[in-house]
């Protein structure tokens, strides 16, 4: 039985119980992060409608990375490679840094990650007559 304040196909008793993934590519990384700490203020004052979100964030090739750091709260991981001659391979603060490959054709460019970007957990929701729906 849904609950008819809540819009959300999150559970019975109106709590919004999601796992929310964000994945980045470039100058997005530290946009994110200001939706990010966003988010986790609306979490933060609202617990009582947010304990079940989890979040985690995925960031390709950040750009200027080391000027900036993962959100408290945030799973971040961070993929770079060694020959990205755009965004190089310093580290997001408080990110879990991802072996990647040190192939001089691994660039900058999003195609090039496209072989760890096919790794991530797939969610399990998806769209169905104008809803989301839990799979």
């Amino acid at each position: 039985k849904q609950n008819a304040e809540c819009r959300h196909r999150c559970c019975d008793d109106g709590k919004i119980s999601e796992s929310i993934k964000v994945i980045t590519h470039s100058m997005g990384s530290v946009f994110s992060k200001g939706y990010l700490k966003a988010l986790i203020d609306y979490i933060m004052a609202n617990p009582e409608l947010c304990d079940g979100i989890s979040i985690t964030e995925y960031n390709f090739a950040p750009y200027q990375p080391q000027s900036y750091s993962a959100i408290l709260g945030v799973d971040t991981y961070q993929y770079s490679h060694k020959n990205d001659n755009i965004a190089g391979d310093k580290h997001i603060e408080g990110a879990k840094y991802q072996s990647t490959s040190d192939d001089k054709n691994d660039g900058h460019f999003i195609e090039d990650f496209f072989k760890y970007i096919n790794t991530l957990p797939s969610g399990l929701y998806r769209w169905v007559n104008g809803d989301i729906v839990k799979q």
